[in-house]
């Protein structure tokens, strides 16, 4: 460390920069009068003490508790805490399930919150500054000395929301030093869903939240230990079965993630995720310390709980996918699930189809299929034709409405219908609107050329007046400067002399 901060003096120095302010834990390698003064230093957004080498969130508490509380408040101050570890997230998950509420109450950002939930949010406010009192170790004790390192994740769910959170297990000797790495909690969905389903969303949450630990940290050959209270996951993560759409996208992707052999049974009360889960004032948290993680995972792997091998197999067997049997039986050309017309016409000589059509709802998804195939075979037919085949064999009831609103919905009808971008027109020059005699401002250009039976070629001189876009046009043989002068002579000798005359400034207008 003191070779890398005398280095990059020496670099910064060179383009005249005086690199100063060095702040550690280790006061023997910062250099004497380059020691910062700050105690305690902002890191990342996190204050860190190099005394005790520790780290804690900011928390200032600015706003008053007389102002109304409404949605819009409660979001702002829930903001205020910048923690990426996720040592406060039990504290957190409380304005999260406060706004869950007022989102399920239709509450607008500004309306004032109702009595039950300004309760809720005053008492977790009142004790939201104690959480600048946690400090996580900076350092996860890592060293050469290290005898063996393991990875711990802990997945828990409650009806209101599920978590994970991770903890690095490191023994050095007869000493072993548990350290909290990442910690996340997540709403519940406001459909409700099962206890299982949400103890298999933190298993995913957790599955997800490892493999990130692994990757960020570098850990390599690392022993894994995954926690849950949910018998019927470590059961169904160790078991190749056919499970639900819902169960078996999740299954697939933990497993991918992790081994199924790493996943244990831990009871509820040694969960180091159930308060997380749950949620806490800031008083409850400084009081347990919970970041430190649970006090068996301090002890010999002999204290750690026994996973049961005992699943609920009702549990188990309810999240595998149904099988249903179905009976496929001939349809009847006469069956009478279906309604026909009667029309005046029954006695043409056409087919039954054409004069008995079939009743069909406006609003039914078989039929807006129907049309839409009707309208691709017809090569994207307008309303007209379209419901003039389709009554050829069904009577659709409001036909015309509803063929009208599958078309509004063809992409590519859209596509070719579309209107396209308009050019705002510009401002006519002084030129162009003020009063003039015929040709008194006159613009000129050429066009050509024309080929003659005889052989040579001719060109058009063509003169338009800029206010009236009279016309005026000149017959020549060459493109020379001449020939051109002679064209402007015959022009003023009958339209008369233009006051002001505008050209491309082609080569044979310059004399």
């Amino acid at each position: 460390m003191r070779k890398f901060i005398l280095e990059s003096q020496i670099i910064m120095s060179s383009g005249n920069f005086n690199l100063r302010g060095w702040k550690s834990n280790l006061h023997s390698v910062v250099p004497n009068g380059d020691t910062s003064t700050d105690e305690n230093v902002s890191v990342l957004g996190l204050v860190w003490h190099t005394d005790t080498d520790t780290l804690s969130c900011k928390v200032e508490q600015t706003v008053t508790l007389e102002k109304p509380i409404t949605k819009r408040l409660v979001l702002a101050i829930a903001h205020q805490i910048f923690d990426p570890i996720g040592f406060t997230t039990p504290v957190m998950l409380i304005p999260k399930l406060i706004l869950q509420e007022t989102w399920n109450l239709k509450l607008k950002w500004d309306d004032t919150l109702p009595d039950d939930l300004v309760r809720k949010f005053k008492f977790w406010y009142r004790q939201l500054y104690l959480i600048a009192n946690i400090r996580v170790p900076r350092w996860f004790s890592i060293s050469p000395a290290t005898e063996s390192l393991s990875v711990h994740v802990f997945c828990d769910a409650s009806q209101k929301a599920y978590a994970t959170c991770i903890f690095l297990r490191v023994k050095q000797g007869d000493k072993i030093v548990v350290t909290l790495v990442h910690a996340r909690s997540r709403v519940a969905p406001v459909k409700t869903v099962t206890i299982p389903r949400l103890e298999l969303l933190a298993c995913l949450i957790g599955a997800r939240l490892l493999s990130s630990v692994i990757n960020d940290l570098k850990l390599c050959s690392v022993n894994i230990y995954c926690w849950t209270d949910s018998t019927t996951h470590c059961a169904g993560l160790q078991r190749d079965q056919n499970w639900g759409t819902f169960v078996q996208n999740r299954v697939r992707e933990i497993r991918s993630l992790t081994s199924p052999t790493v996943w244990r049974h831990v009871p509820g009360t040694l969960n180091a995720a159930d308060l997380v889960s749950r949620g806490c004032s800031g008083e409850q948290l400084l009081q347990g310390k919970w970041w430190e993680g649970p006090s068996w995972l301090s002890e010999n792997e002999e204290s750690w709980p026994k996973s049961e091998d005992d699943p609920d197999e009702d549990l188990v067997s309810s999240e595998k996918r149904k099988t249903i049997v179905t009976t496929l039986t001939k349809s009847d050309e006469n069956a009478d699930w279906y309604y026909k017309a009667k029309t005046n016409i029954s006695n043409r000589d056409d087919t039954n189809d054409f004069k008995f059509p079939i009743i069909l709802p406006s609003d039914h998804t078989v039929v807006k299929l129907l049309i839409m195939n009707a309208h691709n075979d017809l090569l994207h037919a307008g309303t007209s034709m379209l419901m003039s085949h389709l009554r050829e064999k069904y009577w659709i009831i409001k036909a015309r409405k509803t063929i009208r609103n599958c078309i509004r919905k063809c992409v590519k009808c859209q596509r070719f219908k579309a209107k396209k971008c308009e050019v705002t027109p510009g401002i006519l020059p002084k030129d162009r609107v003020r009063d003039a005699a015929t040709f008194e401002i006159v613009g000129v250009d050429l066009a050509g050329p024309l080929y003659l039976r005889n052989g040579p070629k001719a060109y058009i001189v063509l003169y338009t007046c800029a206010v009236y876009r009279a016309i005026h046009l000149e017959l020549i043989t060459s493109l020379t400067t001449e020939v051109f002068l002679q064209s402007l002579r015959r022009f003023i000798a009958r339209r008369g002399r233009p006051t002001t005359i505008y050209s491309d400034n082609g080569t044979n207008f310059k004399g």
